[in-house]
């Protein structure tokens, strides 16, 4: 590869260039065969590189060659000799049996004719010019012809509608082993039956049963409110939290740090009832819809552990004490006025 570099330098120095496209394919020719999966990717992509960039490409892949060459370890074989009633004994270094020589392939006859050019001593199958493999084909001269000839094949099946590629349905499921997909499309039926046979059974002994769902306990869904006060340092922001609790079962909660800075406890705990207010509607008219807890249609009780937010929640009138707050947080007293829901007090633990 060096010495090829330097004479296309020299012919160059001296005003003879020589094609690029030449070089890379003398280069690649004289290539070894374990550099034959190089050679086919550097084809079937059809870099367009310079000689000195082959060069570094090449020692790259010597050293993956390298690293991929294994060692076979060939061992000594044993023998096992059965001797008198004595068993499990071998002999060590024993001969192995002598395998029988293979049948040697077929081949032309001397004065056979081939059916392709009309010579004799030789078959069109076994024809050495022409690549046997794939592999073969591209890492030849003409390996570009080769290409061109598969994708020629190729689209003859395809105007002669041999096969059509068609997305898979919806309700269809691919299938890794088309061996298990035969044996199913194959069956005679004997499996499917034997299963609805057992179906039809299971109906037949169990028509007089039935499941009853629910009980003496009615569905009622509660919701409880807290906060805590300048949590964070940094901001001096405060944390809110809610649970909605159905005959024990937590089913909404949320916990996140407050948008705003409160002045003080208490209107910490006025912005998390307001904010468990508004889960709490919508969690009431959603079950409303549903129809399946009759409870719903009266105020969801939300329980609180300040006096003063839920003084202020109970106040239609707006003080110049919380002025300040957010409007936004002020909906939860249209909410109460509205009998959406209603806020009581809880004892803190």
């Amino acid at each position: 590869m060096l010495a090829m570099t330097g004479h296309a330098k020299k012919l160059s120095d001296l005003g003879i260039v020589i094609p690029n496209r030449l070089g890379i394919n003398r280069v690649l020719q004289s290539l070894p065969p374990s550099y034959k999966n190089f050679v086919m990717n550097y084809n079937m992509q059809n870099m367009n590189k310079e000689l000195p960039e082959l060069f570094g490409m090449l020692k790259a892949a010597e050293i993956e060659i390298k690293k991929e060459h294994q060692v076979l370890m060939v061992n000594k074989t044993t023998s096992f000799k059965k001797q008198g009633k004595s068993k499990g004994k071998f002999k060590k270094g024993g001969k192995k049996a002598a395998t029988p020589p293979m049948k040697p392939k077929n081949s032309p006859k001397p004065d056979a004719e081939c059916y392709y050019c009309k010579e004799k001593g030789h078959w069109k199958h076994n024809n050495d010019e022409d690549p046997a493999t794939y592999e073969e084909a591209m890492m030849s001269p003409d390996s570009n012809k080769w290409q061109e000839a598969m994708k020629s094949e190729m689209g003859s099946m395809y105007d002669n509608k041999v096969w059509t590629l068609v997305d898979l349905p919806d309700s269809r499921k691919a299938v890794e082993n088309k061996w298990i997909f035969k044996r199913k499309t194959d069956a005679d039926g004997m499996e499917h039956w034997t299963a609805v046979k057992n179906i039809l059974k299971y109906l037949k002994r169990t028509k007089d049963m039935f499941l009853c769902y629910g009980g003496d306990q009615e569905l009622v869904v509660n919701g409880y409110t807290d906060a805590s006060w300048n949590t964070d340092p940094d901001d001096s922001k405060s944390q809110s939290g809610y649970v909605f609790i159905l005959n024990g079962a937590a089913v909404s909660w949320a916990s996140s740090k407050q948008c705003t800075v409160a002045k003080s406890s208490t209107e910490s705990e006025y912005i998390a009832a307001s904010e468990a207010s508004s889960e709490a509607v919508w969690m009431k008219r959603f079950i409303v819809e549903l129809g399946v807890v009759p409870s719903a249609l009266d105020p969801l009780i939300i329980y609180c552990d300040n006096m003063g937010a839920i003084a202020n929640a109970q106040e239609p009138r707006s003080h110049k004490r919380l002025k300040h707050i957010k409007l936004r947080y002020h909906s939860i007293r249209e909410y109460i006025e509205d009998g959406e829901v209603k806020i009581c007090k809880v004892h803190t633990v």
